[in-house]
């Protein structure tokens, strides 16, 4: 399978009679995609961003780990949704493209990580 762009992924969604980009949706979301996605033997990943709360400006933005499936066009959540950061949302699409830990396991691996952040904080 040749590399995905997000544009390509876009595309296919609506091809295939999903709505996960329509603008509506997004603007109700306040979603952001992420430009960036993550390919390999583990499937095809990017992470979204959106903000819930008011005021807007002042309510952080939490992230999302997103599975995209060429085959259907469909794009689910992988893991528990608006709960990473940035950073650990990457990590996780990289990982998860690579292999290394299926969508399921999005929600083991940041729990795995929050306890021993716990630790470390005690």
């Amino acid at each position: 399978m040749p590399n995905l762009k997000m544009a390509e992924i876009i595309r296919r969604n609506r091809e295939a009679g999903r709505h996960f980009f329509d603008p509506e949706a997004r603007r109700f979301f306040r979603s952001v995609i992420g430009r960036r996605v993550y390919q390999g033997p583990g499937g095809v990943f990017f992470v979204t961003s959106e903000r819930f709360g008011e005021p807007v400006d002042e309510v952080p933005r939490r992230y999302t780990l997103r599975h995209f499936d060429p085959k259907t066009g469909d794009v689910r959540t992988a893991g528990e949704p608006h709960v990473l950061d940035r950073e650990t949302a990457e990590h996780l699409a990289r990982k998860a493209a690579a292999g290394a830990i299926g969508p399921r396991d999005v929600d083991l691996w940041r729990s795995a990580k929050e306890k021993a952040e716990l630790e470390a904080a005690r």
